[in-house]
């Protein structure tokens, strides 16, 4: 069994695919999946399912009708149905699966080893793990902020690639997969700095002006933010001595391309209503009833600050990654 989550999120046993059917379902997958071996409390669940404003009494019950599902597809997937265990005290669940059956671990993995070994092709083994955007069929806020953040890991692997190719000499390759990028992803200063080095490599130092022109235009259409003064200070030196290799990557002042939540609203209820949600087998609506009332707390965990700079795409990302679990 494998689970899919670079691309969209769905089970693979072999030749097979199962996929479940709500997106709300994908997302309890997927955060169970990310999470892998450690256990994520049912109203964290409700969390990342529902925004606090649409949470009620029935939304913790829907929860456990979800968790049913998931394991329900694991077990059609080749998995052991009792690889998703529910821990009734601490009201939590925990995927017990190796992590390398989940393909975002796999990538972590690989991605590790070839950092190490600076080895092109096991970069781009880690890199073909990926089957389009990560999580791509879940649309909720928590979906959003994951996959900014599982992107830009992404993004980070292949710019750490092209710096291997532009010191072996392949500069042409470089300004191929820089010209894609700022087509078809978001343009930062590394990423100008590598084309206008390619360019300068394969002796088109006059080019460089107008990669630099093309490149400040996507920046403006697609994040509303120029480059910063050391990446242009760093294309002016190559345009002006295409041999002029810069000592180090750009490090520019960072700016704040996505606000994302580091803090999540916990769904919280009368004792009586927190019913056992897994035992009963009688399928429950998913649909909240509007007219139950709700609290909401704050739920203090810790969130991990992903700064990246002009080296790592001049931008920072801060996402509340999934290690805000409830521990059982």
């Amino acid at each position: 069994m494998r689970v899919q989550l670079l691309g969209n999120v769905e089970i693979h046993n072999g030749t097979d695919t199962v996929r479940l059917d709500r997106s709300r379902e994908k997302c309890v997958l997927a955060a169970l999946a990310l999470n892998v071996g450690k256990p994520v409390a049912l109203t964290t669940l409700v969390d990342l399912v529902w925004e606090p404003s649409e949470q009620t009494d029935n939304s913790l019950r829907s929860v456990g009708d979800y968790i049913r599902k998931v394991r329900a597809a694991i077990k059609k997937g080749g998995g052991a149905v009792d690889s998703l265990r529910y821990e009734r005290g601490a009201r939590s669940c925990t995927l017990n699966i190796d992590p390398s059956c989940v393909d975002y671990h796999q990538f972590h993995a690989v991605a590790a080893a070839a950092r190490q070994e600076r080895d092109p092709e096991t970069f781009r083994q880690a890199l073909a793990l990926w089957h389009g955007e990560a999580l791509a069929d879940i649309r909720n806020q928590w979906a959003d902020n994951r996959r900014n953040d599982l992107e830009t890991e992404r993004r980070e692997l292949h710019l750490d690639l092209l710096d291997l190719q532009l010191a072996a000499g392949k500069h042409a390759e470089v300004i191929q997969a820089t010209t894609e990028m700022i087509d078809h992803d978001i343009p930062t200063d590394r990423v100008l700095v590598l084309g206008a080095q390619g360019l300068a490599g394969c002796g088109r130092h006059t080019a460089i002006e107008a990669w630099k022109t093309r490149v400040i235009r996507r920046m403006h259409e697609t994040v509303g933010a120029d480059p910063a003064h050391e990446a242009l200070n760093h294309i002016s030196q190559l345009i002006a001595n295409p041999h002029w290799s810069p000592s180090s990557r750009p490090t520019a002042a960072v700016s704040e391309l996505f606000s994302m939540r580091t803090d999540v609203a916990t769904f919280t209820s009368d004792n009586s209503t927190l019913r056992d949600p897994l035992p009963p087998e009688t399928p429950t609506s998913d649909t909240n009833d509007a007219s139950s009332t709700t609290t909401e707390a704050q739920l203090n965990s810790p969130a991990i600050t992903m700064t990246v700079t002009a080296s790592d795409s001049s931008r920072v990302y801060q996402a509340g990654r999934d290690q805000h679990i409830t521990e059982a």
